[in-house]
């Protein structure tokens, strides 16, 4: 996920930041794009040499036993996240992965293809959902963990869109997972969404035991989350995660995403004394200190 495109290089280059882009065959964003706003091109995997004045961003899988990388806002949030476009794809595909076999019985559940709008992506759902309901005379119960957060948002949110009601989709955060799982409360819904931040040990939410419990509805697990290579992978029911052909992220999305860090990349001159940069240089030393040999 790009956390600078083009246009928010722009917006850099224009406050009076220099702004250097490293070269990249991936990303969704080409170099002559980037060239255009005249940011600087440099390359590939040259920041681990870069001089020790420049600030580094960037948001992508780094060696786990030296990088950490952690914004937060005012309330604890995190600014650098898995935006409202990841729980609403995930939510969509569980959701139409639940329907189509009342719908369709007995027709395998065709592959996922690109739609040109959120809207065709809705209108089918719906339509799938529609159908399955008519049939069966039920809608899915679905049970949504981190719904406060943006991506648990966009899950419930899409949930209504596509025609599931509103006392169909159950809401929980932190409150609600306190006491600790595994929730039997999964297993009774026909769809479980994670959308939840790892950031310490909690248990299970659901284990394989869960799934052996005679009343078990859950059919469908969208892990949106997706922590299986964590130790304390709050659903320890697979270890291996899926994979696709082309790891890109489309524009629209990646242009939403690198807006929500705009603000604080403008506020770098102001790191010393604005919050978001204070508190993750505190968060960086802290860490640092548990480090031997620093």
């Amino acid at each position: 996920m790009p956390v600078v495109t083009p246009t928010t290089a722009s917006a850099l280059l224009g406050a009076g930041y220099d702004v250097r882009v490293e070269r990249s065959e991936q990303r969704i964003f080409g170099d002559s794009e980037f060239e255009k706003v005249c940011a600087t091109l440099v390359p590939k995997g040259s920041w681990t040499e870069a001089p020790t004045e420049h600030i580094i961003i960037g948001l992508k899988e780094l060696p786990k036993d030296d990088y950490l990388e952690f914004l937060q806002d005012d309330s604890g949030r995190r600014v650098a996240a898995f935006g409202y476009h990841a729980g609403s794809a995930g939510a969509a595909l569980g959701v139409e992965a639940w329907a189509w076999p009342h719908a369709h019985p007995g027709e395998e559940f065709r592959g996922v293809k690109p739609y040109p709008s959120e809207d065709a992506l809705v209108s089918h759902v719906k339509s799938v959902v529609t159908e399955s309901s008519a049939k069966i005379g039920r809608n899915p119960k679905i049970l949504v963990i981190g719904a406060l957060g943006r991506c648990g948002k966009a899950a419930v949110d899409l949930a209504l869109k596509v025609g599931v009601p509103a006392e169909n989709v159950l809401q929980w955060d932190m409150a609600e997972t306190a006491k600790g799982g595994p929730f039997v409360e999964i297993v009774e819904s026909d769809i479980f969404i994670n959308c939840i931040y790892l950031n310490q040990p909690v248990p299970p939410f659901i284990d394989t035991g869960s799934l052996e419990n005679p009343d078990r509805k859950l059919s469908v697990v969208v892990d949106v989350s997706c922590d299986t290579t964590n130790p304390h992978n709050p659903i320890p029911i697979y270890s291996i995660n899926t994979t696709f052909g082309e790891p890109t992220v489309p524009v629209p999305v990646s242009e939403a995403f690198s807006k929500d860090l705009l603000p604080s990349l403008l506020s770098l001159k102001d790191r010393k004394s604005t919050k978001v940069w204070a508190e993750a240089e505190k968060l960086f030393h802290s860490k640092v200190a548990t480090l031997s040999g620093y």
